[in-house]
C-alpha cells in the first residue's frame, strides 16, 4: 500500500503528445528538470500516443489542442474511454472558452495555456505533480475501499452502513438472509421501513428514538448487543442482536453509522425457553411444601426456601452460610463429606434425619439428596419432608402389634 510520503517520492512517468517535435522536445527537457521524478516520452500525434498507451504505463497525460487528424479534447475523449481515471492536462496555445468548456466536458483534468517564457514549465510541473498524487491517493483509497468490502462480504454477521438520513448505503451479501429481502433491494430501504414491523423481542413497538440507529446519532457513542425483533415481508419474525458505531466526516460530523446484525433467534428461543423453566423451578422452590435447601461439597448451604425457614424457626440469612450438621444433628462433618464425595452426578440417595430447630426443639426427616451442576460448580440438592406424623403412626403401630402379640401369648398360656 502506497503512503502519502510514497504518492510524492515515486517517479511519474508522463506521455507528451504534440505535432510540434521540437517543442515537445524541448517542453520535456524543462519539465524533467523542474522535477527529477519525471521520465517523459513524447509523440507526435493522438495516434501515436494511443500507440504509446496501448503499449506503457504511464501517470499522466500531457497534450496539445491543435494537431492534425485528431486535435487533443478528441484525443481526450478516446482516452477516457479506455482510461477513465487517467489525469490529463491540456496544454495548448488556442485557448477559448469554448475549447475550455469542451476540455470539461469531455473530462480533462486541468487545462492550461502556453506562454512565452520558461516560467510557466514550473507551474505545468506542479499541476502534473498535483494531478497524479491526487489520482494515486483516489487510487489508494478506492483499493482499500475494495478490500474493505472484500472483508466485509466474508464475515459470518450481516454488514450494513447507513447514512446520516439512516438510509442503507452498502449491504454485504449476508443481508439478504438476515433482512429477508433480496440484496438489491437492501440500499432502496431505511433502516425503519415499515415492511419490517420492528418490535422487541416480546412484539411491543419500539419508538423511533430508541432504536439503535437513533441511539448512535444522538449520542455519538458505540451500541452494543441491543435486541430486537423484525418480521419479513413473508411474515416470518426474526431476532437480530444489533453492533453499530459511528463514522466521521474531517469536520467530526457523523456521516456514516456502520451495523452488525446477527439472527440470534435460536439462542434466543433458547434463552426464552430456559428463563421460563428457571422461573418455574424457582416458583417451585419457593413455593414447594417440602422444605428445600441447597448446598456445596463442603455441606455449606447455600439457598433455601421459605418452608426450610418456617419448619427449621430460623430465618433465611441465618440458615445461608450454615453448615447441614448445624441442623441436622444426627451427622458428622467428617462423615458428611465422605459421602457426599461418592454421589454421582444426577445420582440420588434417601435417607433419614433428624432437624433441630432454633429453639433447640427437634423433629424427624427424611431426605432426598442429588447432585447437580449449576454454573459449573456441583451442589447438592435437597429435599426434605417432616415425618414426624408417619413415626408416631409407625410407634403406635409397633405398640398396637407388641399388644397384640402379647394377648397372644396370654391365651396361648390358657
Amino acid at each position: 500500500m502506497l503512503t502519502g510520503a510514497d504518492i510524492y517520492r515515486d517517479t511519474i512517468h508522463i506521455l507528451y503528445v504534440d505535432d510540434e517535435v521540437e517543442f515537445a522536445d524541448m517542453a520535456a527537457g524543462f519539465l524533467e528538470r523542474e522535477n527529477d521524478r519525471f521520465v517523459i516520452e513524447t509523440a507526435p500525434s493522438a495516434d501515436d500516443g494511443l500507440n504509446r498507451l496501448a503499449d506503457t504505463t504511464f501517470d499522466c497525460i500531457v497534450s496539445d489542442y491543435d494537431m492534425p487528424i485528431h486535435n487533443g479534447i478528441e484525443f481526450l475523449e478516446t482516452v477516457r474511454d479506455e482510461y477513465p481515471d487517467l489525469p490529463f492536462i491540456l496544454f495548448t496555445a488556442k485557448g477559448s472558452e469554448e475549447i475550455a468548456s469542451e476540455a470539461m466536458s469531455a473530462g480533462v483534468t486541468d487545462y492550461f495555456r502556453k506562454k512565452s517564457g520558461t516560467d510557466q514549465y514550473a507551474i505545468l510541473a506542479n499541476r502534473i505533480t498535483n494531478a497524479v498524487s491526487a489520482n494515486r491517493m483516489n487510487a489508494e483509497i478506492t483499493r482499500g475501499r475494495q478490500q474493505l468490502e472484500q472483508i466485509l462480504e466474508t464475515v459470518p454477521e450481516c454488514i450494513v452502513q447507513l447514512n446520516a438520513e439512516g438510509e442503507f448505503t452498502f449491504a454485504n451479501e449476508r443481508a439478504a438472509e438476515v433482512l429477508g429481502i433480496e440484496h438489491s433491494e437492501v440500499t432502496q430501504r431505511a433502516y425503519n421501513d415499515p415492511e419490517w414491523d420492528i418490535t422487541d423481542t416480546e412484539g411491543n413497538p419500539i419508538p423511533d428514538e430508541e432504536l439503535p440507529f437513533q441511539q448512535v446519532l444522538r449520542s455519538s457513542e458505540p451500541v452494543r448487543g441491543y435486541r430486537h425483533a423484525i418480521r419479513w415481508p413473508d411474515g416470518t419474525q426474526k431476532i437480530l442482536r444489533v453492533d453499530g458505531a459511528p463514522l466521521y466526516d474531517d469536520d467530526g460530523t457523523i456521516q456514516h453509522v456502520i451495523f452488525a446484525l446477527s439472527e440470534i433467534t435460536d439462542s434466543w428461543e433458547r434463552e426464552r425457553r430456559l428463563r421460563q423453566s428457571k422461573a418455574r423451578l424457582e416458583a417451585l422452590f419457593e413455593q414447594s411444601p417440602d422444605m428445600l435447601n441447597i448446598h456445596d461439597l463442603d455441606g455449606t448451604i447455600i439457598d433455601v426456601n421459605p418452608r426450610f425457614c418456617k419448619k427449621t424457626g430460623y430465618g433465611e440469612d441465618e440458615l445461608i452460610g450454615m453448615n447441614i450438621w448445624e441442623i441436622d444433628k444426627t451427622i458428622e462433618p467428617e462423615a458428611v463429606r465422605s459421602e457426599l464425595a461418592k454421589i454421582d452426578l444426577g445420582e440420588r440417595r434417601e435417607l433419614e434425619g433428624t432437624f433441630r430447630r432454633c429453639d433447640g426443639s427437634t423433629f424427624p426427616v427424611e431426605i432426598n439428596v442429588r447432585r447437580i451442576r449449576i454454573d459449573g460448580d456441583d451442589q447438592f440438592v435437597v429435599i426434605s419432608r417432616d415425618i414426624t406424623a408417619r413415626k408416631r403412626r409407625e410407634r403406635e403401630v409397633r405398640q398396637q402389634t407388641n399388644e397384640l402379640e402379647e394377648l397372644s401369648t396370654q391365651f396361648e398360656k390358657q
